[in-house]
């Protein structure tokens, strides 16, 4: 008998069921009345999901998360929340719907490699930025920057394609000449004197995202984890839009649509229609107190709507809160500064070259501009992303060095006060299996055999005497593997103890469960190894191949081995499993997920010393 498998994505996986995932062991089957405690709860229509996505293309895959399901009830809830008039962004939100949509699109040929549906799903991350900012190019770095784990120079092209098609689309379904509302065009260019008022700008917009992230952190600890919150995650909803409602009416900024305050705010007052900030005229209004009032009403409805249980982003939530401190600075320092720039000018002669007095004028639309770059940045750390975002919405290169100059002052100082980004923040917090290869852990002192667990030496497959291992057999070693409760685990195939291929837990059970729903017959032997000696073996009765699910050169290293060498590996190679040798021989596994806890225990040790 031949069995043809359909293969599943060769990735370590979660199990998700339906509406709430359970990090289990994929698989997990449990005996009647036992019960396995989950280490988290997963919603997978709801929040941002660049986190998730992030975490899917270092490796892991949690199971549904970017399936057609979670998709259609994401996009279709995500109108509802928006509509709402929560503080809430829906372009995170974009960059999981056009990564699931990337995903459906990429299961439809089962056959590609791996590196393969990394790069579709990074084109799918690169058109949802593009979409929701009408930017392409910024699409691209994102993509880049901030979901590719593995940088592939071939990636750039389709993330390019489908950003440019995306942003295309966009236009012609908006039907307007903007393809995005917030899009701005300045007529006047910035002077060198406000360069010390840029970096100053981005100072207080890094330290404006590092303070956003603490506080987050502060409230899902103190108050979100309380136990009546935590139980009725639709009644935190329902009281959060009553104080949404009841903060944001009275104030003629709060109550607007955010991506036409966002306009206002970024406005130049120059051939404009009248507005908050503007006259017909293009007379500036100054409005400080109620700028002031709305920056204190967003900031906390921000703060607390964070990571609802319901599909929101962050992007634009944290540039109104920078666009509103920029406008505020902006509109304090315009008549100082132009007094300042116009004398200047005058004492150096300058008058002609600048266009004296009536050539320079203050834009606080500009200042609010680079500040909501600045805040975005703090909260994110996206550097390279924010700036294009900012040059492709402006239309023009004039700012690229203000824009540049205000990132990095924002980058420094938000990694000098919070260190973690927004979505190293969700990581942790949700448990997520995830290694960043941007920052090097500085404690990675020691060896292999500090995170090798003891007693798993027998957790393997013996192909010394045979290559046909029979299927009860390997039944029994994938529920023993399993009580230890490894994620990511998996069976290494052995010849006189020396690793000759790497089966995955997850694709022996799918396997298992192809095979054992066509043909219950005990005797069913499976053929692991890859040995051209052994395709005769193929056409015997009783014999499947499960051939193509072996890694046959699997990661290998002494036990004596550097954990440095361990996290390059990891990082740089994409490993997810070592196996350990001692004296040239098996000794046992070590996988991804055990050498993140082992960092995040000893980030722990040094910060409580």
């Amino acid at each position: 008998m031949r069995v043809k498998l359909q293969m599943s994505p060769n990735f370590p996986s979660l199990r998700m069921d339906h509406d709430l995932a359970t990090f289990n062991p994929i698989g997990e089957e449990l005996n009647h009345g036992q019960t396995l405690k989950p280490q988290s709860l997963i919603y997978p229509a709801t929040g941002s999901g660049v986190a998730e996505v992030r975490v899917i293309m270092s490796g892991f895959v949690i199971h549904g998360y970017l399936g057609m399901a979670t998709c259609l009830v994401k996009a279709s809830t995500l109108m509802l929340s928006v509509a709402s008039g929560l503080t809430i962004g829906k372009e995170g939100p974009y960059v999981h719907i056009a990564s699931a949509i990337a995903n459906v699109v990429a299961r439809q040929s089962p056959r590609h490699a791996v590196s393969t549906h990394r790069e579709i799903l990074g084109a799918g991350a690169a058109s949802g930025i593009a979409v929701a900012f009408g930017a392409p190019i910024s699409g691209v770095f994102f993509a880049l920057e901030e979901v590719s784990y593995y940088f592939l120079s071939k990636a750039l092209l389709p993330a390019l394609a489908a950003s440019t098609i995306a942003a295309t689309g966009l236009r012609l379904f908006n039907g307007t000449e903007k393809t995005v509302v917030f899009q701005v065009r300045y007529s006047s260019e910035w002077h060198i004197m406000e360069l010390g008022l840029f970096l100053l700008l981005g100072f207080l917009g890094g330290a404006l995202g590092a303070a956003f992230i603490k506080t987050t952190r502060l409230w899902a600890r103190h108050v979100r984890s309380r136990q009546f919150l935590r139980r009725s995650p639709l009644g935190e909803v329902a009281l959060i839009a009553v104080l949404t409602g009841l903060a944001t009416f009275w104030n003629q900024h709060t109550k607007q649509r955010p991506d036409r305050l966002l306009y206002e705010l970024f406005s130049d007052c120059v051939d404009t229609e009248d507005s908050g900030f503007c006259s017909s005229s293009g007379f500036i209004r100054s409005d400080l107190p109620q700028l002031l009032l709305a920056l204190i009403i967003k900031a906390i409805l921000t703060t607390i709507t964070f990571d609802l249980k319901i599909p929101a982003g962050i992007y634009i939530p944290s540039m109104i809160l920078g666009a509103l401190l920029g406008r505020i600075f902006g509109t304090a320092v315009q008549y100082p500064l132009s007094i300042v720039v116009s004398g200047a000018n005058s004492m150096l002669g300058l008058d002609i070259a600048n266009g004296g007095e009536s050539g320079f004028r203050v834009v606080p639309g500009v200042y609010a501009l680079l500040a909501a770059a600045a805040t975005m940045c703090g909260v994110t750390r996206l550097t390279v992303t924010i700036v294009m975002i900012v040059l492709e919405l402006s239309g023009s290169i004039d700012y690229i060095i203000p824009a540049t100059a205000t990132v990095l002052a924002a980058k420094w100082t938000a990694d000098a006060l919070e260190p973690r980004s927004i979505y190293d923040h969700l990581t942790e917090v949700n448990h997520y299996p995830f290694l960043s290869n941007k920052s090097r852990p500085t404690n990675l002192g020691g060896t292999l055999a500090d995170i090798t667990p003891s007693g798993q030496s027998r957790h393997y497959v013996d192909t010394t005497d045979s290559c046909l291992v029979k299927a009860s057999d390997l039944c029994t070693r994938l529920a023993s593997l399993r009580s230890l409760g490894e994620v990511d685990g998996g069976l290494p195939l052995l010849r006189n103890h020396v690793p000759v291929g790497f089966v995955t837990a997850p694709d022996l059970a799918y396997a298992l469960d192809q095979m054992l729903g066509k043909d219950s017959d005990e005797d069913i032997r499976c053929l692991l190894v890859q040995d051209e000696r052994y395709d005769v073996a193929v056409n015997m009765p009783n014999v499947v191949e499960f051939r193509q699910i072996d890694d046959s050169t699997p990661m290998s290293l002494d036990i004596h081995s550097s954990l440095d060498l361990v996290y390059e590996c990891s990082t740089k190679l994409g490993v997810r499993h070592i196996c350990v040798l001692k004296d040239g021989k098996y000794h046992g596994m070590v996988y991804k997920t055990a050498f993140i806890q082992h960092i995040q225990e000893k980030r722990k040790e040094s910060s409580s010393k």
